[in-house]
């Protein structure tokens, strides 16, 4: 058995015994980026939850996190303007991670620089060379003063090479109503003047009833739409069209947000005490 299979039977090994931070610490070293970055989520590390995402080549989710965790509709507006190819959301991934490292990470790593670079280029270039230069002086590495662990910077200057030779990985198609989930998400989130959830959350709807596979995704940005704009009724309305859908578990979860959210114990017409319709 690989290393990478044996990292994963141990991180599913640890959530099942409750170790979320060593189940990410897991799925790190094996290289599965988007369960490490799933499992980030879960602990709240959004930060690091949203750079793994766009390691595992999932910008999509990368900006939903920046818009709905972090409130940073500017670096989630700029992903969703650039699907597919996510040079942009790299190079300001890079840069937010040098902004909040700088009076720490650069100093230190001046005097490891060869003379030639060029320290007035942008943050993220200075960063990815440095890096190139660190990867082949593994002793020097141990002077980066750094909170992010170096070796995801690392995969992000791979990833920047990768790009820069034409031999990027291609990212899944993101349909229309994932990028106008996003864009509500920010509008909601900035305040913007006549903003209008009801269409984008009217197209959730249908997708939720009339998709072959049912998209979970859909349905908990959706909720969380309407959550932030207190349209309760527009929630009630995705969960119904969930339950429509014959979604698993999709009662249980309109009854546990109701009581979360509404404080209210809500019961379903057609559907039993565990959640599930009867016939």
């Amino acid at each position: 058995m690989s290393k990478a299979a044996l990292l994963a039977r141990a991180a599913a090994a640890y959530q099942r015994a409750g170790s979320t931070d060593a189940a990410a610490r897991c799925y790190d070293e094996a290289g599965d980026n988007v369960a490490a970055a799933g499992t980030y989520l879960r602990l709240r590390r959004f930060e690091r939850a949203a750079s793994q995402y766009i390691l595992g080549a999932r910008s999509d989710m990368a900006a939903w996190v920046y818009a709905h965790h972090l409130r940073r509709t500017d670096i989630a507006r700029d992903i969703a303007a650039d699907f597919g190819r996510s040079r942009t959301c790299l190079r300001r991934v890079y840069e937010e991670i040098a902004l909040r490292n700088l009076t720490r990470l650069l100093p230190e790593t001046w005097p490891l620089l060869p003379a030639d670079t060029d320290v007035d280029a942008s943050v993220s270039t200075t960063l990815a060379e440095i890096h190139r230069y660190l990867r082949v002086s593994p002793l020097h590495r141990r002077a980066l003063v750094d909170p992010v662990p170096s070796p995801v910077l690392v995969q992000f200057n791979e990833r920047l090479q990768l790009w820069c030779e034409g031999r990027a990985e291609v990212e899944p198609t993101v349909n229309d109503l994932t990028r106008r989930l996003i864009i509500a998400r920010c509008d909601v989130a900035d305040r913007v003047h006549h903003c209008d959830v009801l269409p984008v959350l009217a197209a959730s709807r249908a997708a939720l009833i009339t998709s072959e596979a049912f998209d979970a995704t859909i349905e908990e940005w959706s909720i969380a739409i309407a959550e932030e704009t207190h349209r309760y009724d527009q929630a009630a309305l995705i969960f119904a069209a969930a339950v429509q859908a014959g979604s698993p578990g999709a009662a249980t979860r309109w009854q546990e947000w109701a009581a979360r959210v509404l404080e209210v114990e809500l019961t379903l017409p057609g559907i039993d005490g565990r959640g599930v319709r009867r016939d």
